[in-house]
């Protein structure tokens, strides 16, 4: 190569670089900068600091369980400059942790987490039962618009949702064609599937579906009625070793789809599909017991969640972000299944549980799940 031609891959490369940074600053445009304070989070910074830990519990396979609370101490840390210690702590499922909190609070017990972490599941009992602090989020987090705000916040600012997914059909893709797996949940009825399916035990997903344009309640319990003939079994959602050690070759509905990918990111034979006949953009929330032994780097660590470093963080360790923020790596992931489909997502935000026309239909889809 002479060195005019040198000179010419040298400026391509230049020009490259360039046009990337562009679509980063593009992409990441609506977020706090690296150590950007707002003036509600300097005195919560400070109060931080004084309280010098974070008790975290969830599941050991929620957000990459105690490897993802440690990414999370790192990246918070190097962020506002401190030295806190994250304390990671495994859980039960949400709802198991909801009873807990709720009876802790009512004894008048400290609470066993900073952060109460719910979805569709477990949302409406802190809701009913008072349990979270009322926090001025959009005070904590100007970059994000109001209305942003206003959609992913309970009405009384208790919970606030931090990341976005679809409940899915999860398969092994050692026992199933990825042209023969079930591309809708009405798939999942075929014979050839008994025996094949595992769900979970707290029939995660289907009370949205009563809400559902296209469900509703008798078409979601007679489903379930028919699905309950194929299934062999009940998993917690995030116990994908079962289904990639064949004990079941499909998982339906899933509720961590985020995982899944970061599953197959590691060479696990997995693959999933968003059922096309339901397409429904769920969320996970956080809040703030009243209770809370160290509530303001609770508080903080939420707000730090909402920073383009701390989403990054968050799809490291789940594999799922926020879609309405900019640069969201689930945000086209939603919108090919929405292509696909060809109809809108219906979005289950906090306010749409709370404000469900069916609450106890969940209940009623388990109970048929546990009679087997």
């Amino acid at each position: 190569m002479d060195v005019h031609q040198q000179h010419i891959k040298h400026a391509k490369q230049i020009i490259r670089t360039i046009a990337a940074s562009a679509v980063l600053a593009t992409c990441f445009q609506g977020y706090v900068s690296a150590k950007e304070m707002t003036p509600a989070m300097a005195p919560l910074l400070e109060a931080a600091k004084g309280e010098g830990e974070l008790n975290i519990v969830w599941g050991s396979g929620v957000m990459s369980g105690a490897i993802g609370v440690k990414r999370f101490q790192a990246g918070f840390n190097e962020y506002f400059g401190t030295k806190i210690k994250f304390n990671f702590t495994p859980g039960v499922s949400f709802p198991g942790m909801a009873n807990k909190a709720v009876e802790e609070f009512a004894a008048g017990k400290t609470a066993f987490s900073d952060v109460a972490i719910s979805s569709t599941i477990a949302t409406g009992l802190y809701y009913r039962k008072k349990t979270l602090m009322s926090v001025d989020w959009a005070a904590l987090m100007p970059h994000v618009p109001k209305s942003v705000i206003d959609r992913i916040t309970a009405p009384d600012s208790t919970q606030i949702s931090i990341l976005a997914h679809s409940p899915g059909i999860v398969y092994n893709t050692n026992f199933v064609k990825k042209e023969d797996a079930p591309k809708t949940l009405k798939d999942l009825l075929d014979p050839k599937w008994k025996g094949k399916i595992g769900t979970t035990p707290y029939a995660a997903g289907f009370g949205e579906l009563g809400d559902h344009v296209q469900w509703g309640r008798e078409a979601t319990l007679n489903f379930a009625k028919s699905f309950n003939k194929n299934v062999v079994g009940l998993m917690r959602c995030g116990d994908y070793d079962r289904l990639t050690s064949g004990e079941f070759w499909i998982f339906a509905i899933s509720c961590s789809p985020g995982q899944v990918r970061l599953k197959v990111a590691m060479g696990a034979p997995l693959a999933q599909n968003i059922p096309l006949d339901v397409l429904i953009t769920s969320y996970h929330n956080l809040g703030v017991p009243k209770n809370a032994a160290h509530p303001n780097t609770a508080k903080l660590f939420i707000a730090w969640l909402f920073t383009r470093e701390g989403q990054t963080v968050l799809y490291k360790n789940k594999g799922s972000d926020l879609q309405l923020l900019e640069g969201s790596r689930t945000k086209p992931i939603l919108e090919a299944a929405q292509k696909a489909a060809g109809h809108e997502f219906f979005d289950y935000t906090i306010r749409a549980v709370l404000g469900q026309k069916y609450p106890k239909l969940r209940r009623e889809v388990s109970k048929i799940f546990r009679s087997r």
